[in-house]
């Protein structure tokens, strides 16, 4: 947001003309900038740059929705260009800058001249798709479309469908929860994006009823219970759509997303950790229904029956969460390709975030590897437990073991008292010497792995899963249909030497552990399309 001055200033044309108190030397030798106008314009920000002359290197924009400057906010950059945020849409903003003096940001040249340029933001998407996550006796969970610079919406519900009397609740993500209903009751909502100040930045979204459970007739048990509940957890890297291109086996997105969907709804997961999905809109052409890829298989699993919702939907960390053009930063809990898929009839979300590691690969600047993380809430026990998923750094073995350090830290700070099942790509298998510690470090963090592997020792001494079903084969598979070539056939004791992993907290039991491939254990040979160049694993783990 734009800080307000507290110094007292007479606003109008004449300030134009007013300087900080330096001597007439100085004054004389900062030139006013030139040629200041807007380069982009989003929703809620404006992107300004300037010319500047020899020795400017610090500069204060002022900027008014009036063109008297009335009410001004202002903002320093050091450079001659910046974005201004905290804007309201579809708004007509004036604008000058000046240039400060860097040790004591004074201003030490006039403001650029009277005819201020002005600029009108972008008016802002109306959040839509609103629909019903689910419902209990007591509660309705919904969720909607995220509008592109909104970070903070108001839902309303009414018993009216002309909503009067509404009541509301704020989220700052695009998915909410209300609670306290009467059972077997009807009610409408609605949903509109609004300043932190309960400002409207847009019309409200068309409506959706629902209606709540009608309560049993004897009185229910708790819904915390105690009592142990299994939760089936995945990890998938379903290859990035970014890199489409029909090789040998490998397929393009649109032709493999059945395939993804199958394996996924197959297993019954109630919550999976995906890598590797695209998250520019920039490629619609590739896509089947979705904007982007992690949109997409969203829509595939809804199209073939299942009931998945995304942690977050939002694109990227920016003022404009729908692009990566031109971004400026703010903390959307975006994850880059590594997105968290719940069953929203099994699980409740009940917080969402994301972790970008500070070890980034310097060769690959563009990639940005972040640890995606949500709370949860089993629906029929009340049991809660923190979900993870990730993918570490491929090329370079330095990155990958300093952000797997970083992992356990911020896994370890969010966690509390809570189980942990931690999922992902972590582009390394037994056999790296490098888990000659990380294992050992994930295991004294308080969780290991679900099959109880360990540095270059195969088969698993004291197996961790009571059942393992094909886990000689190896996660990677490169789009290789015969399975021989990346397994261990002949000995079906020994466990694939996969770069995929799944980690829980140690107390937990693990009942099964699956390697997911549709071969024909008669000729080894893969099925159909392969869905990527990794095959999905799933654990069944019980919480208490």
């Amino acid at each position: 947001m734009l800080r307000t001055t507290t110094a007292a200033v007479t606003l109008g044309l004449a300030s134009a003309t007013m300087v900080a108190a330096v001597g007439p030397a100085q004054a004389q030798a900062v030139r006013t900038p030139t040629r200041l106008h807007a380069t982009s314009v989003t929703s809620t920000s404006m992107r300004l740059a300037w010319r500047a002359g020899p020795g400017a290197r610090s500069f204060q924009v002022q900027l008014s929705a009036s063109r008297t400057m009335r009410s001004a906010r202002y903002v320093r950059f050091n450079r001659t260009a910046g974005t201004v945020s905290g804007l309201l849409p579809r708004h007509r903003y004036f604008f000058r800058v000046a240039v400060l003096d860097p040790r004591t940001h004074r201003r030490v040249s006039p403001y650029t001249g009277g005819a201020f340029p002005s600029r009108v933001t972008a008016s802002m998407r109306t959040p839509s798709q609103l629909r019903v996550l689910g419902v209990t006796t007591s509660s309705v969970d919904l969720g909607w479309t995220a509008s592109a610079g909104a970070s903070l919406y108001r839902l309303a519900r009414s018993s009216s469908p002309t909503f009067e009397h509404s009541s509301y609740t704020l989220s700052r993500r695009p998915a909410a929860g209300v609670t306290g209903l009467t059972a077997d009751t009807s009610s409408f909502y609605r949903v509109q994006a609004v300043t932190s100040s309960g400002v409207a930045l847009t019309p409200y979204s068309d409506s959706v009823p629902s209606r709540t459970s009608t309560a049993p007739a004897t009185t229910p048990a708790p819904v915390t219970s105690s009592g142990p509940v299994d939760v089936r957890a995945g990890s998938f890297n379903v290859m990035t759509a970014s890199g489409d291109r029909t090789e040998g086996n490998r397929l393009p997105w649109a032709q493999r997303r059945p395939a993804v969907v199958r394996a996924i709804l197959g297993e019954r997961v109630d919550v999976v950790g995906v890598q590797e999905v695209s998250q520019t809109n920039g490629q619609p052409e590739r896509m089947v229904s979705g904007p982007n890829q992690f949109m997409d298989l969203k829509d595939g699993l809804d199209q073939a029956g299942g009931s998945y919702a995304l942690t977050n939907e939002n694109s990227y960390n920016c003022v404009n969460p729908a692009t990566s053009f031109r971004c400026a930063y703010e903390y959307r809990g975006a994850s880059g390709g590594d997105r968290i898929y719940y069953d929203t009839s099994k699980l409740t979300l009940l917080s969402q975030g994301s972790y970008a590691y500070p070890t980034q690969n310097p060769t690959t600047p563009t990639v940005t590897y972040a640890l995606a993380y949500a709370f949860f809430t089993v629906r029929s026990t009340g049991a809660r437990f923190l979900f993870t998923s990730t993918h570490l750094d491929p090329p370079d073995r330095t990155v990958r073991v300093a952000q797997w350090h970083e992992l356990i830290a911020e896994v370890n700070r969010l966690k509390g008292s809570l189980p942990v099942i931690n999922v992902g790509d972590y582009n390394t298998q037994k056999f790296d010497v490098i888990t000659q510690a990380m294992l050992p470090a994930m295991k004294s963090a308080g969780y290991g792995d679900v099959l109880n592997q360990s540095y270059a020792t195969n088969p698993v001494v004291d197996p961790r899963a009571q059942t393992t079903v094909n886990g000689w084969v190896n996660s990677l598979n490169r789009y290789n249909r015969d399975v021989s070539t990346y397994s261990y056939p002949h000995n079906h004791a020994k466990t694939g030497n996969s770069i995929d992993w799944i980690f829980a907290t140690n107390a937990l039991p693990v009942k099964e552990f699956e390697m997911v491939s549709d071969f024909d254990p008669s000729t080894l040979q893969v099925s159909g399309t392969m869905p990527s160049d990794h095959n999905m694993i799933s654990a069944t783990i019980t919480l208490p």
